[in-house]
């Protein structure tokens, strides 16, 4: 996703200027930013400001104040943030989007190999019902093992990917989950 400003623009443009709003933006990992901010910002100047600071993409980032998403990237930050000491405490979430052509390859492999897995079976079956008929049927055989055999290593990585990728999407639910937790305490 490209982004319409530019984090170097925003920043540049309102420098000079005194800010508004002090705002720390932590993160699930514990990271912790401090921003100052114009009111007339919108929320898409701050996303620029945090990715100079943080390196997250704008793209990927989520923020909440309090238990509150925001969203409006139009809004301005006087319009979102209603402190009268200026003070804003946010959450910066990253959240990437699942790469859907890599769960459809991964998908059709699967597919692919269940089914050829079947026709193997099958086939083995009848040979080593004709075995002493046909042997040109189990030499067929034995290239489709060879064939079955050669595919399992990308399988594998293919499903190392998906543990991985499901596993980093575990730990972020349960990080959230953690946040929310803590801030229905305060």
């Amino acid at each position: 996703m490209d982004c319409p400003i530019t984090a170097e623009d925003a920043i540049a443009e309102d420098s000079a200027l005194e800010s508004a709003f002090e705002i720390t933006v932590r993160t699930l990992s514990g990271q912790s930013y401090e921003l100052n901010a114009l009111s007339s910002w919108t929320l898409l100047k701050l996303y620029a400001a945090i990715r100079v600071a943080s390196g997250v993409p704008e793209c990927e980032q989520r923020l909440c104040v309090g238990i509150a998403l925001l969203a409006g990237n139009s809004e301005t930050l006087q319009t979102l943030f209603a402190t009268p000491d200026g003070k804003v405490e946010a959450t910066l979430v990253r959240m990437v989007e699942p790469n859907d052509q890599f769960a459809k390859t991964f998908k059709n492999v699967l597919k692919a190999l269940k089914r050829l897995r079947e026709i193997l079976e099958l086939e083995r079956d009848q040979a080593l019902g004709r075995q002493h008929i046909c042997p040109l049927l189990t030499a067929k055989m034995r290239r489709k093992e060879e064939f079955l055999a050669e595919l399992q290593q990308p399988l594998a990585e293919v499903r190392q990917q998906a543990r991985a990728r499901a596993h980093c999407a575990m730990e972020v639910h349960e990080k959230v989950s953690v946040v929310l937790g803590m801030l229905e305490l305060s």
